[in-house]
């Protein structure tokens, strides 16, 4: 008798660990679950633009204005939105920064309070490391361009003395990457209207800033420097312009 009472006693006791047991996993997998949502909800709140000039649309879609889609804001590179929840049932073929991508709309609030959809893939969950550029992208795009490559050369030389950036492009002129010193592109830059206006010259680009045009001209590169550094030759950089009507944007 004595026997088995003991043995009741050790089988209820083993029962009563595995129950314990069971519910302890049970109660750290539903932590972990927890975990997860949470850390799911933080990771989608915000996110970040990885690229320049980043459109926000009034509805999801890769119409242009001509087209009649509707822009609420433009977002700087880096600059933060906060993600809505909701995101586009299609999805979208896009290049970026010579990545190709497939990724839907998301709906954001950006910084002004603006309502609208960003393309995913231009989003980024961390925030951006934003580098500065500054660029002369001399251009030729026409038949006969003279002494353009030889004045050009001379110009690019003395800018990069002056650690100004410089390059030459002959065609794509509707989307030139700009990399950094590691070749990592940092930026890209659309000088097509530039281009069908002047045919040949010089666009200057700088990080955030308006495009301005340089015309062809023997002293291209000094005016250059006038546009970037406005008193790189102190007082006397208007004398470079004054024939003229100045720096076009």
């Amino acid at each position: 008798m004595k026997k088995i009472f003991t043995f009741f006693i050790v089988t209820s006791l083993f029962f009563a660990c595995s129950d314990i047991k069971e519910s302890i996993n049970f109660n750290e997998n539903s932590i972990d679950q927890k975990q997860e949502e949470i850390r799911t909800k933080v990771e989608i709140k915000e996110y970040y633009s990885w690229v320049d000039k980043l459109r926000v649309r009034a509805v999801p879609g890769l119409d242009s204005k001509r087209q009649g889609a509707k822009f609420v804001d433009v977002l700087d590179e880096g600059e933060r939105v906060f993600f809505l929840g909701e995101k586009s049932s299609e999805t979208f073929e896009v290049k970026l920064r010579g990545r190709t991508m497939n990724a839907p709309f998301y709906k954001v609030r950006t910084k002004k309070g603006e309502i609208g959809w960003i393309f995913a893939g231009a989003l980024s969950s961390f925030p951006i490391d934003v580098e500065h550029y500054r660029v002369a992208i001399f251009f030729n795009n026409t038949d006969e361009g003279g002494d353009f490559g030889y004045y050009a050369s001379e110009s690019m030389n003395k800018l990069f003395v002056n650690g100004i950036e410089s390059i030459f492009v002959e065609d794509n002129f509707d989307e030139i990457e700009i990399r950094n010193d590691r070749g990592d592109i940092i930026g890209t830059e659309n000088i097509s209207r530039m281009v069908k206006e002047y045919q040949i010259g010089v666009v200057c680009v700088e990080k955030g800033r308006s495009q301005k045009y340089v015309d062809y001209s023997t002293n291209m590169g000094d005016k250059v420097l006038c546009t970037f550094i406005p008193d790189y030759y102190g007082n006397e950089c208007y004398l470079f312009f004054e024939e003229e009507d100045g720096m076009y944007d």
